[in-house]
């Protein structure tokens, strides 16, 4: 008897379980779609042996400020590059938002759309992207 208690109570908990995993699925959709957003920006071009094409090209030149073609042409590559690798996302909105002269590093704002199971969720965030520094 007392197996078959412990049995059914853990056929409960596995119930309970799965509808807690199923509301947490857009969730665990949203932060996996950041993730790899994140790994696919900090990851530069040709170092990925089974995909050259994955990941950013380095970035040599800093734009000088918000609106340069520079910066334009950073932003229309990163957008290009997440349409490309994450099928996940659209209206993908990429704005640059200065550089760390400092620290070597551009902060960009992101904007993209994710398709979830129930419709639809826009998702902001900023992110920043270091240059590689020589011997480093």
């Amino acid at each position: 008897m007392a197996a078959l208690a412990r049995m059914r109570f853990l056929e409960r908990y596995g119930y309970a379980a799965k509808r807690v995993s199923a509301s947490n699925e857009e969730h665990e959709i949203e932060q996996s779609v950041i993730r790899h957003i994140a790994n696919l920006l900090h990851c530069r071009r040709g170092t990925i042996p089974f995909d050259p094409e994955y990941g950013l090209d380095e970035i040599n030149r800093f734009p000088g400020q918000v609106g340069s073609p520079e910066a334009a042409e950073i932003c229309q590559g990163i957008a290009n590059t997440i349409a490309r690798y994450e099928p996940r996302a659209g209206e993908i909105v990429v704005d640059f938002d200065g550089w760390d002269e400092r620290t070597l590093s551009l902060r960009f704002r992101l904007s993209l759309e994710i398709h979830l199971p129930k419709g639809k969720k826009q998702l902001q965030w900023h992110t920043t992207v270091a240059q590689a520094r020589a011997g480093v």
